[in-house]
């Protein structure tokens, strides 16, 4: 009998660190004797082959011999057996016809993606898409073939994939590259508030998942309950105003812009305010139920004005529902200009002299 020969391997790259892998190698000449099956090295190892196929009987067999030759044999290879790497393979008959292969086929092994970071790592999905990017090592990419990442419970495409390098080797899938970044989409309104973890599957045949342990928060949009004081007069002096609500963010040093008709106010400072829990690129984050905000003197002629909270990026939501609500207002000493706000609407009047 010739020695036994091998044509290929499927697959010819695979990630062993997180489950058993199952490889079928094909070529002719693969003999099973009886129950006896081949046994295959990679990398200085034996595995036993596990299952031939395409078999067929031995020409001359008879009640004392019993062999089939096959063109293919399968092995695994056990979870966590291999370091990244190129390993020759080679396959050995059983006896008595135990000659080995020779033929130049190998196995490459990949380790799993890792993710470092996900930018933003703070966002509000509420009202719009979100961009995100994941960077890492070990991201896979052939043909038109990518990873996934997944939030959550939920699994994005990525809309590109940058950073890469050639894997060594020929691989019957074509290139492959392991790439550093992952840019993906979150469409608007997917996720609740909360964290979730962030997740990066490469495709298969080697269809590991990162394991460190990246989060992303996500806020929702701030709320208005009240403002007070209900009505200011600008006119001689500058007025202090409190919008009271929830979902106001101070990250870092920022806090939310305010808007009074069309004149967009700092906050001097924050009240109410807890910590949200996780460790944010922009800094510490807190989550507050109080604004106060120093409207100048003379910013407003007579009228009412909506008012609204926007929080600062990467969570840059506004609240909503702020329709303007116009009435004459209250007279003051001389004049007197006056900033409502109750719910949704916070506007902000002038009376007549």
């Amino acid at each position: 009998m010739p020695r036994p020969t091998l044509t290929g391997t499927v697959p010819d790259f695979l990630c062993d660190a997180e489950h058993d892998e199952s490889v079928t190698l094909g070529g002719k000449d693969i003999l099973q004797v009886g129950t006896a099956l081949p046994s295959v090295t990679m990398g200085g190892k034996v595995f036993p082959v596990t299952k031939d196929d395409g078999c067929s009987p031995l020409v001359g067999n008879d009640a004392n011999r019993n062999v089939q030759r096959c063109t293919s044999a399968t092995f695994t290879i056990p979870k966590g057996t291999f370091d990244p790497g190129a390993y020759d393979v080679a396959l050995t008959n059983p006896d008595p016809a135990g000659c080995v292969s020779s033929d130049k086929i190998s196995i490459t092994v990949v380790p799993p993606p890792t993710v470092k970071t996900i930018a933003a790592d703070l966002v509000c999905d509420a009202q719009g898409d979100q961009t995100m990017t994941v960077t890492g090592t070990g991201f896979l990419e052939f043909g038109t073939t990518q990873p996934t990442v997944t939030v959550g419970t939920q699994t994005f495409k990525p809309t590109k994939v940058d950073g890469c390098l050639p894997v060594s080797g020929t691989f019957t899938e074509g290139a492959v590259s392991a790439c550093t970044s992952i840019t993906f989409v979150i469409p608007k309104a997917s996720l609740t508030e909360g964290d979730y973890d962030v997740v990066v599957t490469n495709p298969p045949p080697a269809d590991c998942k990162s394991l460190e342990a990246v989060k992303l928060h996500v806020a929702p949009p701030p709320t208005i309950a009240n403002v007070k004081p209900v009505e200011i007069c600008d006119a001689q002096n500058l007025q202090v105003v409190t919008v009271n609500g929830s979902g106001f963010l101070e990250i870092g040093t920022t806090l939310p812009s305010v808007t009074i008709g069309t004149s967009s106010l700092v906050p001097t400072s924050a009240t109410g305010c807890t910590p949200v829990a996780g460790t944010f690129v922009e800094g510490a984050v807190q989550t507050c139920t109080g604004l106060v905000v120093t409207v100048p003197m003379g910013t407003f002629t007579a009228g009412s004005y909506p008012l609204t909270v926007k929080n600062p990026d990467p969570a840059g939501c506004s609240s909503t529902d702020m329709a303007a609500d116009r009435k004459s207002p209250p007279r003051c000493r001389s004049g007197r200009r006056s900033a409502r706000g109750s719910g949704a609407p916070a506007p902000a009047s002038r009376g007549a002299p």
